[in-house]
Protein backbone atom coordinates (compact mmCIF):
# COMPACT_ATOMS: atom_id res chain seq x y z
CA UNK A 1 0.00 0.00 0.00
CA UNK A 2 1.52 3.62 -1.15
CA UNK A 3 0.04 6.59 0.86
CA UNK A 4 0.17 10.06 -0.47
CA UNK A 5 0.57 12.15 2.79
CA UNK A 6 -0.80 15.54 2.13
CA UNK A 7 -0.27 19.11 4.65
CA UNK A 8 0.15 22.88 4.31
CA UNK A 9 3.75 23.57 6.47
CA UNK A 10 3.32 25.00 9.82
CA UNK A 11 1.05 23.03 12.55
CA UNK A 12 -0.79 20.82 10.01
CA UNK A 13 2.20 19.22 8.61
CA UNK A 14 3.67 19.25 12.23
CA UNK A 15 0.59 17.01 13.22
CA UNK A 16 0.46 15.00 9.92
CA UNK A 17 4.56 13.96 10.39
CA UNK A 18 3.75 12.86 14.65
CA UNK A 19 1.52 10.72 13.20
CA UNK A 20 4.46 8.58 12.11
CA UNK A 21 4.23 5.36 14.04
CA UNK A 22 1.43 4.84 11.20
CA UNK A 23 2.87 5.90 8.15
CA UNK A 24 6.62 4.92 8.48
CA UNK A 25 6.14 1.59 8.15
CA UNK A 26 4.36 1.94 4.06
CA UNK A 27 5.82 3.29 1.15
CA UNK A 28 4.89 7.10 0.85
CA UNK A 29 5.27 10.60 -0.73
CA UNK A 30 4.61 13.99 0.78
CA UNK A 31 2.50 17.13 -0.55
CA UNK A 32 3.21 20.36 0.75
CA UNK A 33 4.23 23.73 0.04
CA UNK A 34 8.29 24.63 0.84
CA UNK A 35 9.06 26.51 4.20
CA UNK A 36 11.56 26.23 6.45
CA UNK A 37 10.00 23.46 8.45
CA UNK A 38 10.08 21.08 5.62
CA UNK A 39 13.40 20.21 5.95
CA UNK A 40 13.35 19.60 9.58
CA UNK A 41 10.11 17.79 9.73
CA UNK A 42 10.97 15.34 6.77
CA UNK A 43 14.38 14.67 6.54
CA UNK A 44 15.15 11.62 3.52
CA UNK A 45 11.85 11.94 2.58
CA UNK A 46 10.08 12.23 -1.05
CA UNK A 47 8.67 15.66 -1.34
CA UNK A 48 6.40 16.89 -3.81
CA UNK A 49 6.17 20.75 -3.69
CA UNK A 50 2.84 22.24 -4.53
CA UNK A 51 2.14 25.78 -4.88
CA UNK A 52 2.16 28.02 -1.94
CA UNK A 53 0.46 30.66 -0.68
CA UNK A 54 -3.03 27.99 -0.83
CA UNK A 55 -4.97 30.23 1.50
CA UNK A 56 -7.65 32.37 -1.08
CA UNK A 57 -5.58 32.38 -4.03
CA UNK A 58 -7.54 30.38 -7.25
CA UNK A 59 -4.62 30.72 -9.48
CA UNK A 60 -2.90 28.19 -6.63
CA UNK A 61 -5.67 26.08 -6.26
CA UNK A 62 -5.85 25.88 -10.25
CA UNK A 63 -2.51 25.15 -10.36
CA UNK A 64 -2.09 22.76 -6.88
CA UNK A 65 -5.35 20.74 -8.44
CA UNK A 66 -3.45 20.07 -11.48
CA UNK A 67 -0.40 19.23 -9.86
CA UNK A 68 -2.96 17.20 -7.67
CA UNK A 69 -4.18 14.94 -10.91
CA UNK A 70 -0.89 14.64 -12.31
CA UNK A 71 0.75 13.50 -8.44
CA UNK A 72 -2.12 11.32 -8.29
CA UNK A 73 -2.23 9.35 -11.90
CA UNK A 74 1.73 8.46 -11.48
CA UNK A 75 1.86 7.99 -8.25
CA UNK A 76 -1.56 5.54 -7.90
CA UNK A 77 -1.39 5.71 -3.88
CA UNK A 78 -3.71 3.47 -1.99
CA UNK A 79 -4.66 6.11 0.48
CA UNK A 80 -4.30 9.99 0.75
CA UNK A 81 -4.10 11.04 4.44
CA UNK A 82 -3.93 14.30 5.09
CA UNK A 83 -4.42 17.01 8.17
CA UNK A 84 -5.52 20.54 5.65
CA UNK A 85 -5.45 23.02 4.93
CA UNK A 86 -6.36 23.87 1.57
CA UNK A 87 -4.14 21.98 -0.23
CA UNK A 88 -6.19 18.78 1.06
CA UNK A 89 -9.15 19.91 -1.00
CA UNK A 90 -7.47 19.22 -4.54
CA UNK A 91 -5.55 16.18 -2.88
CA UNK A 92 -8.38 14.27 -1.79
CA UNK A 93 -10.64 14.88 -4.47
CA UNK A 94 -7.38 13.88 -7.37
CA UNK A 95 -7.24 10.32 -4.89
CA UNK A 96 -11.10 9.73 -4.88
CA UNK A 97 -11.32 10.67 -8.66
CA UNK A 98 -8.62 7.33 -9.08
CA UNK A 99 -10.24 5.26 -6.44
CA UNK A 100 -7.36 5.65 -3.25
CA UNK A 101 -9.03 6.04 -0.14
CA UNK A 102 -9.17 9.55 1.60
CA UNK A 103 -8.18 10.04 5.38
CA UNK A 104 -9.22 13.91 6.30
CA UNK A 105 -7.75 14.22 10.28
CA UNK A 106 -8.72 18.06 11.05
CA UNK A 107 -6.29 19.98 12.97
CA UNK A 108 -6.41 19.41 16.51
CA UNK A 109 -5.98 24.01 16.35
CA UNK A 110 -9.88 23.53 15.05
CA UNK A 111 -12.64 23.55 18.04
CA UNK A 112 -14.99 23.03 14.64
CA UNK A 113 -15.18 21.71 10.88
CA UNK A 114 -13.29 24.20 8.93
CA UNK A 115 -13.86 24.81 5.16
CA UNK A 116 -11.36 22.66 4.03
CA UNK A 117 -12.66 19.67 5.81
CA UNK A 118 -16.45 20.49 4.48
CA UNK A 119 -15.03 20.75 0.72
CA UNK A 120 -13.11 17.31 1.65
CA UNK A 121 -15.99 15.63 3.92
CA UNK A 122 -17.87 14.23 0.55
CA UNK A 123 -15.10 12.44 -0.44
CA UNK A 124 -13.41 10.90 2.66
CA UNK A 125 -13.60 7.49 3.74
CA UNK A 126 -12.53 8.57 7.17
CA UNK A 127 -12.97 12.03 9.02
CA UNK A 128 -11.28 12.33 12.31
CA UNK A 129 -11.63 15.10 14.19
CA UNK A 130 -9.51 15.65 17.69
CA UNK A 131 -12.11 17.05 19.65
CA UNK A 132 -14.86 14.97 21.10
CA UNK A 133 -17.72 17.48 20.95
CA UNK A 134 -16.83 17.82 17.13
CA UNK A 135 -17.84 14.80 16.27
CA UNK A 136 -21.60 15.94 15.78
CA UNK A 137 -20.56 18.97 13.49
CA UNK A 138 -19.86 16.40 10.48
CA UNK A 139 -21.46 13.35 9.11
CA UNK A 140 -18.56 11.23 9.61
CA UNK A 141 -16.66 12.75 12.05
CA UNK A 142 -15.18 9.85 14.45
CA UNK A 143 -13.36 11.00 17.60
CA UNK A 144 -9.91 8.82 18.20
CA UNK A 145 -8.02 10.62 20.58
CA UNK A 146 -5.45 13.73 19.94
CA UNK A 147 -2.54 13.31 17.30
CA UNK A 148 -0.20 15.14 20.47
CA UNK A 149 -1.44 13.24 23.56
CA UNK A 150 -1.70 9.55 21.45
CA UNK A 151 0.97 7.17 21.44
CA UNK A 152 -0.51 5.91 18.10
Amino acid sequence: MTLLLVADPGGHLFELAGLRDVWSRFPRAWVTVRASDVDTLLPDERVIFAHGHTRRSLKNLVRNSLLAVRTVRRLRPAVVMTTGAALSVPFAWAGRLFGARVVYIECSGRVGISVSCRLVAPVTDRLYVQWPEVVGQASKARYAGTIFLSRR
